[in-house]
């Protein structure tokens, strides 16, 4: 892997999960961490020793048209809620004292390095 984001985001972390599912229950304010038909799927999970990281990977790749500032905003705004859910749950079920921050990867822009923190 040539990335250096890659790579911090690929790294054996001691808390670390990919395609992490879990069940998606905000009836009673309740998140449980299940194989379930109504479940949400987190690409990659991991803490780094202070935040709790949740990235989803894009496979988009930046039209010749477009700006990588409007490319990232672009795509922040059409996932942005997408990574919100993720971050509740996340909270629900693990996360309790530490941060959590949300980003989108792009593997395929700016040479692997492109990335889009979602706040």
């Amino acid at each position: 892997l040539h990335s250096q984001r890659g790579r911090w985001i690929l790294y054996p972390y001691e808390i670390a999960e990919n395609e992490s599912e879990y069940l998606c229950n905000f009836i009673g304010n309740s998140t449980y961490k299940l194989f379930h038909p109504d479940k949400r799927i987190i690409d990659r999970l991991f803490f780094d020793g202070q935040t709790y990281w949740i990235i989803d990977y894009k496979s988009s790749r930046l039209p010749s048209e477009e700006d990588l500032t409007d490319f990232y905003e672009r795509k922040a705004k059409k996932y942005r809620l997408q990574l919100v859910t993720y971050c509740k749950i996340l909270r629900e079920n693990q996360a309790k004292k530490y941060p959590i921050r949300a980003a989108l990867y792009f593997p395929l822009v700016e040479g692997g390095e492109g990335w889009k923190e979602i706040s």
